[in-house]
This record gives structure tokens, C-alpha cells and sequence, in this order.
């Protein structure tokens, strides 16, 4: 992830453009901080910060990113056992399960939002203006409603999701993607920055998460292992 622009705890705001850069400002959370807040701060980063996000010029390279990501995500999944997966502290309390939980909803919601705006009706829930801590609440219910589904269910559904969400990208108009106000629920960005934040983005989040955690486990053997040799 690119480096931060620090601002004041925004809880109740929402996220400003950065005059300098032209994108938009990467809000740190104090310390300390719960892990939803964590989450939907990285959340909100994906979502709209454009100039990280809408780094696609065609139709041809986002699928392709989208692709990139997912393999390279679905490259770390496969080392990991089924205990692996259910264990928290991946990111704050989250699993590796509730990360694929969190994907797989953000995706029903980018579809929800898309085909509202296709049929000129107005979604439910719409990321325009979504304050910090609505953002936090939202994330939260996610986590609430899945923490006790089962790991094959989840992944069933990770799964099937992404199927989905690629069928949809891949029968929209290229002109669609990249117009400004082609649809009211995006806002000041575009249909893209929404997919990238939804998909490639994402996974790349989930796959770095997953990783530091592997990392950190290794570390933390290696140190026991050298401890226990020592004494």
C-alpha cells in the first residue's frame, strides 16, 4: 500500500480530496483501534482513494488486474489448512474466513448498487457520502452475520461470488466504466473505481493481510525454536 496522508480521526466525516495529489486523503486511525474500525478504514482507502484505485484505462486491463489479484489471493489460500482459516487475529479478531466473508459481501453490495443504477432506482445502502462510522457499523453487521457460518459455506459462496461479479463486469459497456455521472450512486468517481475497490483492490488487501499473518507466525516459530534450542 502506497504511503499514508495522515489526517485527524474522521469518524463522523467523510473521506475530502487531497488538493495536492488530486485523490483522495488515506485517513490513519488512532491507536488504539478495534479491528472493524481497522477494516473498514482499509475498506474506505480501496473504495475512494482514486488515484490507487483507478489506475485502469480499459476494460481489457481491469479484467485482467481482477484475474491478477484473485489467482495470486487464491496462491495464498492454498497454503493454508482448514484450522489455518478459522484461527482469528488475522487482521485484529477477523479469520481468514471472515476476510472471505468481507470480500464476498462487498461484492453483493457493488451488485446491488450496480443493478439499482442500471434500473434508475436508487440502492439501499450507497457508498456516496458513507461517514467513517457508518462504514464501521456496515463492516461490523457483515462480520456478525457471517462469524458463525461455516468454513465450506463461506467458501462455497467466495467462490460462486466472484463467478458472478466477473459475469456482470465482463457484459457492461466499456463507455459505462469510465464516464463521470453515468450513474448518481458513484458520485464524484466512476463505475471502475467502484469494481477496482470491489475486486482486484480487495483482494490484493485480503492476500497482503493474509500474508503479514504468515509472516508473523513464522517469525514467532523460528524465535521459540531458537529459545528452546538455547536453553
Amino acid at each position: 500500500m502506497r504511503p499514508a496522508l495522515v489526517a485527524p480521526d474522521p469518524v463522523e466525516s467523510s473521506v475530502q480530496k487531497d488538493p495536492a495529489s488530486g485523490g483522495f486523503v488515506r485517513y490513519i486511525p488512532p491507536s488504539p483501534v478495534t479491528p472493524v474500525r481497522w477494516a473498514g478504514r482499509v475498506r474506505k482507502v480501496l473504495l475512494e482513494e482514486r488515484h490507487n484505485v483507478a489506475k485502469q484505462t480499459s476494460k481489457d486491463q481491469l479484467l485482467k488486474d481482477i484475474h491478477t489479484e484473485r489467482r495470486r489471493l487464491e496462491k495464498n489460500l492454498s497454503a493454508l489448512n482448514a484450522d489455518d482459516m478459522i484461527q482469528p487475529g488475522v487482521t485484529g479478531v477477523w479469520s481468514v474466513k471472515d476476510i472471505l466473508a468481507h470480500l464476498v459481501a462487498w461484492e453483493k453490495l457493488f451488485l446491488d448498487w450496480y443493478h439499482n443504477g442500471v434500473q434508475g432506482c436508487a440502492p439501499v445502502t450507497t457508498p456516496v457520502g458513507m461517514s467513517h462510522k457508518a462504514m464501521d457499523t456496515l463492516n461490523q453487521q457483515i462480520y456478525e452475520a457471517n462469524q458463525w457460518r461455516s468454513l465450506d459455506d463461506i467458501i462455497a459462496e467466495f467462490h460462486a461470488s466472484y463467478q458472478q461479479i466477473v459475469t456482470v463486469i465482463e457484459t457492461i459497456p466499456e463507455g459505462d466504466l469510465f464516464v463521470h455521472g453515468r450513474f448518481n450512486w458513484t458520485g464524484e468517481l466512476t463505475l471502475v473505481d467502484y469494481i477496482a475497490g470491489n475486486t482486484c483492490n480487495h483482494y490484493a488487501w485480503a492476500k497482503s493481510q493474509i500474508r503479514k499473518r504468515a509472516k508473523h507466525e513464522a517469525s514467532e516459530n523460528k524465535k521459540n525454536n531458537d529459545e528452546k534450542h538455547a536453553g
